[in-house]
């Protein structure tokens, strides 16, 4: 014969078999009903793992220092395959000294050719294989003309530097230095932008780095 159940088992029992309050129907329903689609997507992209930082592009692969035509130059050379241009910077062919009069002099020596059409340019170009010094020069609209090309192969480079003066407060004049296992050169640059003499420098420092390594 089964006992009656004890009262307080019997009020226990009562409590399970009421149903449940207003407040609680409402929350175990909205327990129960799917996430909004923006809660989903919200959900969804909290789950998802972090992507993965992208590497910055390597030293030396940012956009090259160019100075001047760089193209006027390039008719000149011949890029062997796979030899990209990392940095080139233009010289003076009419430099004649710091001196302010003397660069006053040679800026009108320079129009003064220009106007008879001719030209002397000099210009530096850097590669990941080699060393190009470029110098042009034309006198009466290419009556006469001449083209010096000079080649350095870049393993050979051993020191680099540069070399600013300024003489009364606004003539300012870049030197550029370069010397390899078999010549020096020396340049003034017809640009005087500190930014890009920088950028060509750290380039030059680089290669020569590397060149270090190697042995």
């Amino acid at each position: 014969a089964q006992q009656p159940p004890a009262p307080g088992q019997q009020q226990q029992q009562a409590q399970a078999q009421q149903p449940p309050a207003p407040g609680q129907q409402q929350q175990q329903a909205q327990a129960q009903q799917p996430p909004a689609p923006g809660q989903q997507q919200q959900q969804a992209q909290a789950q998802q793992p972090p992507a993965p930082q992208q590497p910055g592009p390597p030293i030396g692969t940012q956009e090259p220092p160019v100075s001047g035509n760089l193209q006027f130059y390039l008719d000149s050379i011949e890029l062997l395959q796979g030899e990209n241009i990392i940095a080139s910077l233009e010289g003076d062919g009419f430099f004649l000294g710091t001196n302010p009069l003397l660069k006053l002099f040679a800026k009108f020596t320079s129009f003064m050719v220009t106007l008879t059409g001719g030209h002397i340019r000099i210009m530096l170009v850097l590669t990941n294989k080699r060393i190009f010094i470029v110098q042009k020069s034309q006198a009466w609209c290419g009556c006469t003309a001449s083209k010096n090309i000079r080649l350095v192969a870049l393993k050979a480079l051993v020191e680099a530097g540069a070399a600013k003066d300024t003489q009364v407060c606004c003539f300012h004049s870049n030197l550029v230095t370069l010397e390899t296992r078999t010549e020096n050169f020396a340049m003034i640059l017809k640009n005087n932008d500190d930014q890009l003499l920088k950028q060509f420098i750290n380039q030059m420092a680089l290669q020569i780095q590397q060149n270090n390594n190697s042995l």
